[in-house]
């Protein structure tokens, strides 16, 4: 006797084999993002940064990463400072007291209170470009505009947006509009975020999406980046 699986049951299985990155998890996401803390008298600029990416959509803890860097006119550069493993913790529940405090010590921010206990790296860049004290507030714009508003400064689809680990803006997003953080003159700071849109042809959300490899080999058997479903991404645009 054959025993023969339901149409349904089948088709399943197929979809299984050829599209093992989309069953059982959630959207794949990125997070990178620029948080500043302090400009000095030449214009440079300190943050905080974070970067952490689950290429799978995986429902468990993923590799963060938290440092420095510095933006000025010469481009984003990068101080690694801790990065919180999984692997570094037998037991889950103290990785994620660990990332509350880290998560924490990112967000917080005083105006005017004076640079000191960052750390070997942070301490280390304050002594190195001069920086005083925090003092970025009145940088602060932290509203959305129109595409066409901030394209009359500078070319949008010419001049990119740069972010962490050499990442660089490609489309925006079909609603046209941008979230800016922060102007500083010559350096405007960006929130670009972007969800799975179901009736879209990819992704919906506020600024651009950004070139992050995230590869998969395709029934060909040919690798292809499939980008992220969802993206927290900080664009530094530079004005000319």
């Amino acid at each position: 006797m054959i025993y023969r699986l339901p149409a349904f049951i089948g088709l399943f299985l197929v979809l299984l084999a050829f599209t093992p990155h989309l069953m059982f998890t959630g959207p794949s996401h990125i997070d990178a993002q620029i948080r500043p803390l302090a400009i000095n008298d030449k214009g440079e600029i300190l943050c905080r940064t974070y970067y952490s990416e689950n290429r799978m959509g995986a429902h468990a803890p993923m590799k963060e990463e938290y440092g420095f860097c510095v933006i000025s006119q010469k481009g984003i550069r990068k101080y690694s400072d801790i990065t919180l493993n999984p692997k570094d913790f037998p037991d889950e529940s103290d990785y994620y007291d660990k990332f509350k405090v880290l998560q924490q010590v990112f967000k917080s921010y005083k105006e005017g209170q004076p640079l000191e206990n960052l750390g070997n790296v942070g301490d280390g860049l304050v002594k190195k470009y001069g920086f005083t004290m925090r003092n970025v507030e009145r940088y602060k714009v932290d509203k959305e505009k129109p595409f066409a508003e901030l394209n009359k400064r500078v070319n949008l689809i010419k001049i990119k947006q740069k972010a962490l680990k050499g990442a660089q803006s490609t489309r925006y997003f079909k609603d046209g509009k941008l979230h800016i953080e922060y102007d500083f003159g010559k350096v405007l700071l960006l929130n670009n975020e972007c969800y799975y849109h179901e009736l879209e042809e990819r992704k919906a959300g506020v600024g651009a999406n950004f070139n992050y490899y995230n590869p998969w080999t395709n029934p060909e058997g040919k690798k292809v980046n499939i980008g992220f479903d969802l993206i927290n991404v900080t664009g530094v645009l530079f004005l000319l």
